[in-house]
């Protein structure tokens, strides 16, 4: 089937791909596409988020090679999609001449004569001269288009369009509010229908592909700015910088098949980092809706879609059901809640299994039955048990986060214990389950049950080799049990 290519533009960019791959860890399903590409552009190469993200993408690759992917597996099962990197370094594509220098060092000003210089410098401030790229552009789109536009010389975009085939698609993830994301977008777009045959490889087919974006408009504030500082980025400006890049897009972006946008006016205020490792801003619900977008165009650009130069660009925005400060799943639409909130739930049960009733769990006859006899030991192997509880671990501080920002999504109950086992879901009351005559307490020794029930099925013991090995065998069997258990229980 068909790749879904994904660039995530700066900060924003990052921080929207960490919120897929959750998604994708938990078996959210992407339409029309088996694979995806996600290619992360950003200038601060040590930036915390874009960090983050990569070594999460990372992770998710590692166990998606350690998931059965035949016809015996679950078809909903986590770690469903492929997802690949065509980048010479992974998932980061390098920008070509280096962006750890001052700006005009980049533009060689020096070396300028100096009829060029009085252009430049019409063009650029001092401010802007002077901005050390190390850690971004800063809020600065004008440096960003400048550097931006030489990457698609770069070897790396040249290893994206070699791979890209008939029926692949594109999905760009971008800030219309800092420098990265608002001069990359476009300048990206522009690139990708140019038909340059001479210079892109299957530059026709890339023309031709169905491309959509996402435009993140303001979502959050940084901090006062330091007066004795003249280089720090000024979030009041963000709103200014929206509309002019509004405009811009309103008359340059017609080659686009889908546009989505999302903002919100409840912004939290963030701490005030020029960039680097410090800059780790905490996941928002914005992002978490700017992925939902991805599933929306993968459902759009069904296989075979071809972009089409006289149509015209469809426009998409979301929206919550009312306006609160802390909501669930209660407050989206039906369509968002059928599409996430079963895997999501799936994932998060997993994960309160393993970190709370596993370790008294061994002896049982579905982990002592098994050949090999499942253990921790076993499922350390080649690093299995390291990658899968760093992953779940990971996804729970996800979800924490986003419930305690300033717009509180918790479509969760993250402090469930061996007496609430199944009251994860805040909007979803558990359904009492009789077994064998008695009703099974809301406790995880219905998990076991479930659990050893699973492993006693007539199919479990004619497993094809690919699901023998215990980190597939693992991985299906909690998927397949916690899905069973999530619509008993909770009626999802």
């Amino acid at each position: 089937m068909a790749k879904l290519y994904i660039f995530g533009i700066g900060g924003t960019g990052s921080r929207v791909l960490r919120s897929l791959t959750f998604l994708l860890g938990a078996g959210v399903k992407l339409p029309s596409f088996s694979e995806v590409v996600p290619i992360v552009v950003d200038a601060d190469s040590t930036s915390g988020d874009k960090t983050e993200a990569v070594q999460l993408m990372e992770n998710y690759q590692r166990l998606y090679q350690f998931t059965d992917h035949t016809s015996a597996a679950d078809p909903d099962g986590f770690f469903a999609t492929s997802m690949s990197s065509c980048c010479h370094d992974g998932f980061t594509l390098n920008i070509p001449g280096g962006t750890a220098q001052k700006f005009k060092d980049y533009m060689h000003f020096s070396s300028l004569d100096n009829a060029n210089r009085d252009l430049v410098k019409m063009l650029f401030s001092e401010k802007n001269l002077e901005a050390d790229m190390s850690v971004g552009f800063k809020g600065n789109p004008n440096i960003g288009s400048v550097v931006l536009n030489q990457f698609i010389g770069s070897d790396d975009f040249a290893a994206f369009a070699n791979s890209f085939a008939e029926g692949d698609a594109i999905f760009i993830i971008s800030s219309i509010f800092g420098g990265t994301g608002a001069s990359g977008f476009p300048i990206l777009l522009k690139n990708l229908r140019a038909n340059d045959t001479s210079n892109v490889p299957n530059a026709n087919l890339i023309a031709q592909a169905p491309i959509g974006a996402i435009s993140v408009l303001p979502y959050f504030i940084l901090d006062n700015v330091d007066p004795n500082r003249d280089d720090q980025i000024d979030s009041g400006t963000f709103i200014q910088k929206t509309r002019a890049a509004l405009k811009y897009y309103e008359r340059n972006l017609a080659e686009l098949d889908h546009m989505y946008y999302i903002g919100d006016d409840a912004r939290p205020t963030y701490d005030n980092h020029d960039g680097g490792a410090q800059q780790k801003n905490k996941p928002n619900f914005v992002e978490f809706v700017a992925a939902l977008s991805i599933f929306d165009f993968a459902n759009q650009a069904c296989d075979g879609m071809t972009h089409n130069a006289n149509s015209r660009t469809v426009y998409h925005e979301y929206g919550i059901k009312e306006d609160k400060q802390e909501f669930n799943f209660s407050n989206l639409s039906e369509q968002s809640v059928a599409l996430v909130r079963k895997p999501m739930a799936k994932l998060l049960l997993a994960h309160n299994y393993f970190t709370q009733a596993l370790d008294q769990s061994w002896k049982l006859a579905w982990a002592s039955t098994h050949e090999p006899i499942f253990s921790r030991t076993v499922l350390e192997e080649k690093g299995f048990w390291e990658h899968l509880t760093s992953f779940t671990t990971a996804y729970k501080q996800w979800l924490n986060d986003m419930a305690n920002n300033k717009r509180q999504f918790g479509p969760f109950k993250l402090t469930t214990g061996e007496k609430d086992v199944f009251a994860i879901v805040s909007d979803k009351e558990p359904k009492k389950i009789k077994v064998l005559s008695y009703i099974m307490d809301d406790n995880f020794k219905l998990f076991n049950n479930k659990l050893d029930s699973f492993k006693k099925k007539k199919d479990f013991g004619k497993l094809p080799e690919s699901l023998k090995t215990p980190a597939a065998y693992w991985l299906n069997l909690f998927s397949l049990v916690t899905s069973n258990l999530i619509e008993e229980k909770l009626k999802i």
